[in-house]
């Protein structure tokens, strides 16, 4: 295993002597901060920007994995997986579109739209499957919202005794 510590340089050195102490077998590499900020700030930079380029696909793949896990409990239909398919046949198509064009950002972009898919296909037809409408599946109603307002005071109220 490799580990690439990222490090202040006053700090590398009590990191590096912990990261040795905890993973013995680990090769380990120490970055200092000033050698990143004389050449490679940049790539940090860009870390940012692909970031909040994955977040709506994150938000979205994390609602679809809840709709998964419905299908999962009442037997898996073999659509899903047929599902899962079709968005890696597409993922590896834009991956290689984008990727050469766009580096990381490509990936990124690659992954959003990804994910996006299989939340749009899995959430259609679990509405199909349920008969719920969308609203009703992904928005809160009055009674739930006033039911978590009404949890929310009791515990923020609870602890301030």
């Amino acid at each position: 295993m490799k580990i690439v510590l990222l490090a202040l340089d006053r700090e590398a050195a009590r990191a590096e002597k912990t990261l040795r102490v905890r993973y013995p077998q680990a090769e380990i590499e120490i970055l200092p901060l000033a050698r990143i900020e004389s050449g490679g700030a940049w790539q940090l930079a860009d870390a940012t920007i692909q970031l909040l380029i994955l977040q709506p696909g994150v938000f979205l793949v994390g609602i679809e994995s809840v709709l998964v896990q419905h299908f999962i409990g009442t037997g898996l239909p073999a659509t899903i997986p047929g599902f899962w398919l079709i968005t890696l046949a597409i993922n590896l198509g834009l991956n290689l579109v984008l990727v050469p064009r766009l580096g990381a950002r490509g990936a990124a972009v690659t992954s959003t739209l990804s994910y996006a898919l299989i939340f749009g296909l899995v959430a259609i037809y679990f509405c199909m499957k349920t008969g719920r409408r969308p609203a009703e599946t992904f928005l809160l109603s009055r009674s739930e919202l006033r039911h978590l307002f009404a949890l929310s005071r009791r515990a923020i109220f609870s602890r301030s005794n």
